[in-house]
């Protein structure tokens, strides 16, 4: 008997289960379910670096190559092929003014001609580029390097007062090398004899007249700091009090009178000379 009961329950449940899974629209046919699809991302061919170039290195066949790139995110700076397809060998042989990474777009305003200089080339329109001696006392230990921001200090002596007076003559500098180095990202520390400076006409003149009046330290700034360079003027020269005139004159000694005596025949005669 409870067996039968059993069998019973389950039978029911069974029932339930295919009436709670069966459709219920009123035609009997099953419901189509529809996805929206995604548009379709358009894509530009742009060229990009194939490996690391360095600040300097010549661009060729060898680091240069076409890769596909989300048309929305192009920049108009790149090089597309739709506009230039002919870029690989029309770039091959131009020079990199900055580090480039495997797969960053190529930028014609970071390309310069291979005709230029390495130093010409890293120097905005306008700006010079000026060597000032340094050593490790006077360059922050060696951990100024390039592309760092400096205050330029001048220090000398002081006119008719003794001791010595230091102040600053430039404000936010850029390092663009240290000796013939232009890429500080190798190196922590870095101790040369010589900084170059990238300054414009102005900063150029003051700087040199600092450098024959004394003598130059570099202070390294904040990367923080705002990046807007600024001369100040230097002091002019200290008057120096004038010599009192001196007038020399030259007078004879006074000679003493001579007396002589002059014989004639008996008599003697005394004469006295001035």
């Amino acid at each position: 008997m409870m067996r039968a009961l059993i069998m019973m329950i389950a039978l029911a449940s069974g029932l339930v289960a295919v009436f709670l899974t069966y459709p219920t629209s009123d035609d009997g046919r099953a419901e189509a379910v529809f996805v929206d699809e995604q548009p379709e991302v358009l894509m530009q061919e742009v060229l990009v670096a194939s490996v690391t170039i360095e600040q300097g290195e010549i661009l060729g066949t060898q680091n240069i190559r076409w890769q596909k790139w989300p048309e929305a995110a192009v920049h108009e700076g790149f090089v597309t092929r739709d506009s230039r397809p002919e870029a690989i060998d029309d770039i091959a042989g131009t020079t990199m003014r900055g580090r480039l990474f495997p797969g960053e777009p190529v930028r014609e305003d970071r390309l310069t001609a291979s005709n230029t200089s390495y130093m010409a080339s890293l120097l905005p329109a306008g700006k010079r580029a000026v060597a000032v001696k340094v050593s490790a006392e006077s360059a922050a230990g060696g951990f100024i390097l390039p592309n760092d921001r400096v205050d330029v200090l001048l220090t000398r002596q002081r006119e008719g007062q003794g001791g010595v007076h230091t102040r600053t003559i430039l404000r936010s500098v850029k390092i663009l090398a240290i000796d013939q180095l232009a890429d500080g990202a190798e190196s922590d520390t870095l101790v040369g004899r010589t900084a170059t400076l990238e300054l414009d006409a102005e900063q150029t003149e003051t700087i040199t007249s600092a450098e024959a009046s004394g003598m130059l330290s570099l202070a390294l700034r904040s990367m923080t700091d705002p990046h807007d360079t600024e001369v100040v003027s230097l002091p002019e020269p200290e008057p120096v009090a004038a010599l009192p005139e001196i007038v020399l004159t030259q007078t004879e000694p006074e000679r003493e009178a001579t007396t002589i005596r002059i014989r004639r025949a008996v008599t003697v005669e005394t004469v006295t000379l001035p």
